[in-house]
């Protein structure tokens, strides 16, 4: 009984290892993938492409006078650069502002 059984296994290894070889060889046998080539050009790229969001500052400075009053002309617009010592607006003062009306 034990000699059956060795032979069993044995006979199911040999079969699964031609089975093996056997394989391998076929699919050795395909064909390889020919790739189609093209030579090179030259082109502009044009991408476009659609954002939704809103644009932050880097950095943001707060500004406030040394003075109270009611601003009376802004020389500068959002986003414009400015230096230290520009005028950016000029400042009506008014001893109390709730008077002013």
């Amino acid at each position: 009984m034990k000699r059956i059984g060795t032979i069993i296994t044995l006979t199911v290894i040999l079969i699964a290892f031609v089975f093996g070889i056997r394989y391998i060889y076929l699919k050795d046998q395909k064909d390889p993938v020919v790739y189609e080539t093209q030579s090179s050009f030259r082109h502009t790229i044009l991408k476009k492409t659609v954002a939704t969001g809103s644009i932050v500052p880097k950095e943001e400075v707060l500004i406030k006078p040394n003075i109270s009053g009611i601003i009376d002309q802004i020389f500068v617009e959002a986003g414009d650069y400015v230096k230290s010592g520009d005028l950016l607006a000029m400042v009506k003062v008014v001893p109390n502002v709730s008077s002013s009306k």
